[in-house]
């Protein structure tokens, strides 16, 4: 699917652009995926779903802060709730020369690492979204207000707490018929998760050979139809874990795992803690 280009207008008196984004969901996947010029702070404070950034699709959760380079393609996919802090900004919001400053080298380096998509986690995460809070209250056009601004640029790109989204090959949007293939397969494994999932029959869906399917996958999202499954179930089994009393064997074998070991294994290797522990941060 080509992303269409969002234009974004700042008001006179604003060299960059704060806004809430509420939507009560986000389930048109053709009119969302978007790109820009602009480079973009973004902080969903409500919903979980799914996010395309360039060609790293995952489920996400409420609490994430993600920087995106200009003309990355993304969009987020929701049937819930949804709100975000959004920060848009030009490259040369400030003049043509301001980054090229001595004391803006830190943040230019950010900006030019970003065409891939950063999440930003930890202590760096939560001093952000405070800051982001406060940007958003103050007065529009104010002094105040693009000094807030500079200080979260400076400290997300001071920050070693952040991973990147996007493989660094990625630039361009795939063509129509690459993503329509993709969303086939990522709609076969969110509306099957919870039962046996087999190669075989997602190849099937989009009419190529088992071996084909395979090195298609690997090659436009650079993980394995078993990574992908993976993720999708752990993500649903983090909503669980949050949601609901269930206990950690029923999540598991409700998300479609048949050897708990494996899941405890592979729910560590991508969360970083085990269910209990992640449960518990919850509470």
């Amino acid at each position: 699917m080509k992303a269409e280009l969002e234009r974004i207008s700042n008001k006179p008196a604003n060299s960059f652009l704060v806004k809430s984004v509420v939507k009560a969901q986000r389930l048109d996947f053709k009119s969302a995926y978007h790109y820009h010029p602009e480079y973009e702070l973004i902080w969903t404070i409500k919903s979980k779903g799914r996010r395309f950034i360039g060609n790293h699709i995952t489920p996400y959760q409420p609490g994430e802060l993600i920087f995106l380079g200009k003309n990355i393609p993304h969009c987020w996919i929701t049937n819930e709730y949804s709100e975000q802090i959004v920060v848009q900004m030009k490259e040369d919001f400030l003049g043509m020369d301001f980054l090229n400053t001595p004391e803006c080298q830190a943040i230019k380096n950010m900006l030019k690492e970003s065409y891939r998509g950063l999440e930003f986690f930890g202590d760096t995460k939560a001093r952000i979204q405070k800051k982001m809070e406060l940007l958003y209250h103050q007065r529009e056009g104010s002094f105040q207000r693009l000094m807030q601004l500079l200080d979260i640029l400076s400290d997300l790109a001071e920050s070693q707490e952040f991973e990147y989204l996007s493989m660094e090959e990625y630039r361009t949007a795939y063509n129509h018929k690459e993503f329509e293939r993709i969303q086939i397969i990522y709609d076969y494994i969110h509306n099957h998760y919870k039962f046996d999932l087999s190669i075989d029959k997602a190849a099937k869906l989009i009419y190529l050979t088992k071996s084909a399917f395979c090195k298609f996958i690997k090659r436009k999202t650079k993980k394995t139809f078993t990574q992908i499954v993976n993720e999708v179930r752990l993500g649903k089994a983090t909503e669980l874990l949050i949601e609901t009393d269930k206990s950690i064997m029923q999540i598991c074998y409700e998300v479609g795992y048949n050897d708990p070991s494996y899941f405890f294994r592979q729910f560590s290797k991508m969360i970083g803690s085990s269910p209990k522990q992640f449960r518990e941060a919850y509470k």
